[in-house]
């Protein structure tokens, strides 16, 4: 099939994408750390965001309004609620590791619950960034689900290697977080396959 587009004198109007879970979920994330009001036109729904949605409220996220048109919440300035009860990401790997570089911004510990087939799936063994930047993870797992206790601090951020070969989520989240750090993110350096690209963040 052969497409022609031609340039148009006057081109204006509205355009309305397909629904999409990973948009939606950075959607979230930014606006969880975001200070004032944001709002999500057309949101799109899963289990999965579901479930982010309701982490970001329990850490102090506002919500303002809820419907199919738009979704409107008041963030929390990175600056979460203390929760004692674990933030249950049920099987999402990008849940999981997001709120993994969210707990690292805070002072206090956050716990991460997952399914046992997080195990299994590029996420633990990816997880050295944490204390790279300044923060301490214990695995409190039982026999049921995977458990991490992360604690961060206010002098979080500094180098760290993250690597891509089997996933791109760990750099997308410490990007996401990366602002809302102290000390910034200094250096990130992405390890991939058959190579090691050096990014210096500013």
């Amino acid at each position: 099939m052969k497409v022609a587009v031609y340039p148009s004198v006057q081109l204006n109007g509205a355009l309305a994408l397909p629904a999409s879970k990973p948009h939606m979920q950075r959607a979230l994330t930014l606006a969880l750390l975001s200070e004032g009001k944001m709002t999500i036109h057309f949101p799109s729904w899963s289990s999965e965001i579901q479930r982010f949605f309701e982490a970001s409220e329990r850490l102090g996220m506002k919500v303002l309004r809820n419907d199919k048109d738009a979704l409107i919440v008041e963030g929390t300035g990175a600056r979460f609620r203390p929760v004692i009860e674990p933030l249950k990401t049920d099987g999402s790997g990008f849940m999981f590791r997001t709120m993994a570089a969210l707990a690292c911004t805070q002072n206090h510990p956050l716990v991460i619950e997952g399914h046992l087939s997080i195990k299994q799936r590029p996420i633990l063994q990816y997880l050295g960034f944490v204390q790279d930047l300044g923060g301490t993870i214990v695995d409190i797992s039982n026999n049921t689900n995977v458990r991490l206790r992360i604690t961060g601090g206010r002098h979080f951020g500094g180098s760290t290697v993250v690597d891509t070969t089997q996933t791109s989520q760990f750099l997308t989240a410490l990007l996401l977080v990366g602002p809302v750090a102290e000390n910034g993110l200094e250096r990130v350096v992405i390890r991939l396959i058959h190579l090691m690209a050096e990014n210096r963040l500013t």
